[in-house]
């Protein structure tokens, strides 16, 4: 083959230019070896391609989604690679350094350090619009920034700055116009930041005395933030994130040496916190995203799964190492996947297996000045905020679209030589057929297809999706999962629902005969039994309401937490009745039953008329055994009947 970087070489590079600049008629092919080029690119004799040289065996061409190709290590890897992210639109140029990122619906809220150092930035963003997110509006607030937060209900915006020790509460009611609320000075160097409600939990990176404290901004023009609660940590700490239930906190420790570390709490009382147990990291992390029963966080070059319901609180799953993508400066967790923000790349993890987290794919960055800034996910789009010039404290906002991959398709030659794909075969099983896409088709045995005899030897997950109990497109049977997100009938239930096209049943098969513990009707009705439900509950049997454990009066008027309680069982250490009156808390909703009996076998107490009790006398006195019968009504426990045993 001739030399192209010769003299002649050259020339021969210039015509091929030439004849591929537009204009040059509507037959634009390209020929190598040949003098009549059919295709675009006509090659006559062999064809290598360095890029896709590896050490192994011989390995099948694929097309990826793109039209690039690539290599599939298995003829019948039908596997999706997962969310591939595209940048939409040129990246839009920041005159700050952008530190931190929190979104609300369509709006995205960006935290930055601006250029000249003296102060930071809130910027909000509308991102509804693929491609080119608009500007709503700056705010200035004068002092360093670090990392922020958003309330339960989005209209205020807490930020802090170690540098002071800082607080900073800012009304975002009306994006286009934020305002400052006001300024605190909480000093202790300010660095983890997480919000319940109106509840701000910050983390102390001050290392003689790391603590996480509970301010109470309900009430943002306060001269100084109510502080609930002053918790001991470990060691100082970057991060803190909270549990949905608001009972649990993680933090995110420096720890010792190069070892960082996670710390779980109980903060379900306030007043009394316990430390469940730490477990160990390479480095420290600045942020920690729960979703479920896990928990992620990054730090270096490392993305760590933990399982957040044992006894200690937190334990390790497993890890990724994103290796040359360098230090993975923050996460963002969506459906199972993980977008971490590389030095250079944007780095999607499968988190489906835990114990073997693996990345999907990778977007490669360019060079950063620093790493800092942050990354989130609106919709089908990933938003990364980051620094690109240190110096200059300048940044940039790149959005990115996610498209689900499908399959690799198989190069194919033609009969002429040319190429074309096909997707990737695919097996499928009609009755007794089992046919390839393309290819030919197998009789099985009549034997069944043996379906009903499988044992899994691990978890079966069917995220989001539900397993339908009737042949063909059939939809009404079935058991699904439905939460925030994925309503059943308009409501998040935030748990399995099993569902039938006329109702349903649960039972027991023992020795192979059925019983009916509980059936269901489909407009809703409940009959505990065989028989079908008639009235909203149908009991067929005996009603039997368990009572708690006595409840002993020892002082006159003593309150009584009735709960969701329908039998109370009181005793009295007074034989005068009028000396040990119970008074009733309200009922939970009108229509609720209770009966009230005196357990003990001496002693006596009395109900007494009032406010929220209406009897027919205007007091009711209980000796032993005595029992009293009384409905909610809304308003009052009003009696129903006396026993006096």
């Amino acid at each position: 083959m001739r030399n192209l970087f010769s003299w002649p070489g050259r020339v021969v590079v210039l015509l091929l230019l030439l004849a591929l600049l537009p204009g040059r008629g509507a037959a634009q092919n390209v020929g190598i070896n040949t003098t009549q080029p059919t295709q675009t690119l006509d090659v006559n004799g062999g064809l290598r391609v360095r890029g896709l040289s590896g050490a192994g065996d011989s390995r099948l061409v694929t097309v990826q989604p793109d039209g690039t190709l690539g290599l599939t290590p298995s003829f019948y890897n039908a596997q999706a690679t997962g969310d591939l992210p595209g940048l939409l639109g040129a990246p839009t140029t920041l005159g700050e350094s952008p530190v931190w990122a929190e979104t609300r619906g369509s709006l995205l809220y960006e935290l930055g350090i601006s250029m000249s150092g003296a102060g930071g930035l809130v910027k909000i963003y509308n991102v509804s619009n693929a491609g080119a997110p608009a500007l709503l509006s700056t705010l200035a607030t004068g002092t360093i920034v670090y990392k922020m937060a958003l309330n339960g209900a989005g209209n205020m915006l807490v930020v802090i700055s170690s540098s002071g020790g800082r607080m900073q509460l800012i009304d975002v009611s009306n994006p286009a116009a934020p305002a400052l609320l006001n300024t605190y000075s909480i000093g202790s160097n300010p660095r983890g930041l997480a919000m319940q409600g109106n509840t701000a939990f910050v983390l102390s990176g001050n290392l003689s005395t790391p603590t996480l404290r509970v301010f109470d901004l309900s009430n943002p023009a306060a001269a100084t933030p109510l502080l609930l609660a002053t918790i001991p940590t470990a060691s100082a700490g970057e991060a803190v994130a909270l549990n949905a239930a608001g009972t649990r906190a993680y933090v995110a420790e420096y720890g010792s040496g190069s070892t960082g570390q996670i710390e779980a709490f109980d903060i379900s009382t306030l007043a009394s916190p316990t430390s469940l147990g730490t477990v160990t990291m390479s480095g420290y992390a600045t942020k920690i995203v729960l979703e479920g029963t896990r928990a992620y966080a990054v730090s270096s070059n490392i993305l760590y799964a933990y399982d957040l319901t044992g006894p200690a609180g937190v334990a390790s799953l497993g890890s990724l190492n994103t290796g040359s993508a360098g230090p993975a400066i923050n996460l963002t967790v969506h459906n199972g996947l993980a977008y971490l923000m590389n030095l250079r790349a944007l780095t999607v993890v499968d988190l489906s297996n835990p114990a073997a987290l693996s990345q999907v794919s990778q977007v490669v960055l360019p060079p950063a000045g620093n790493v800092q800034g942050d990354v989130v996910r609106v919709g089908s789009s990933v938003f990364l905020l980051r620094t690109i010039d240190a110096t200059l404290r300048t940044g940039e906002l790149r959005e990115y679209q996610l498209v689900q991959a499908g399959p690799p398709r198989l190069v194919t030659v033609n009969a002429d030589g040319t190429l074309a794909s096909l997707p990737t075969p695919t097996l499928s099983l009609s009755g007794q057929t089992l046919s390839i896409s393309g290819g030919n088709a197998v009789t099985l045995p009549s034997t069944g297809d043996n379906l009903g005899n499988g044992v899994a030897t691990s978890a079966v997950r069917l995220p989001e999706q539900d397993l339908y109990l009737r042949a063909g497109t059939a939809t009404d049977d079935g058991l699904g999962r439905y939460g925030s997100g994925r309503l059943w009938a308009g409501q998040a239930i935030d748990g399995p629902v099993l569902y039938g096209h006329g109702g349903g049943a649960l039972g027991g098969r023992a020795g192979g005969a059925a019983t009916t513990a509980l059936r269901w009707a489909a407009d809703g009705n409940v009959a505990l039994g065989s028989a079908a439900p008639l009235v909203r509950l149908d009991v067929d049997g005996a009603l039997a309401l368990r009572p708690a454990a006595p409840v002993a009066l020892t002082a006159n008027n003593q309150a009584v937490t009735v709960g969701n309680s329908s039998y109370l069982r009181l005793t009295s250490d007074n034989n005068s009745p009028g000396q040990r009156v119970a008074v009733l808390s309200a009922g939970l909703v009108p229509g609720q039953m209770l009966l009230l009996e005196n357990a003990g076998s001496t002693g006596s107490f009395s109900l007494e008329e009032g406010a929220s009790v209406e009897l027919t006398g205007t007091s009711v006195a209980l000796g032993p055994a005595d029992v009293l019968q009384l409905v909610w009504t809304g308003a009052k426990w009003l009696q129903l009947s006396f026993s006096n045993n």
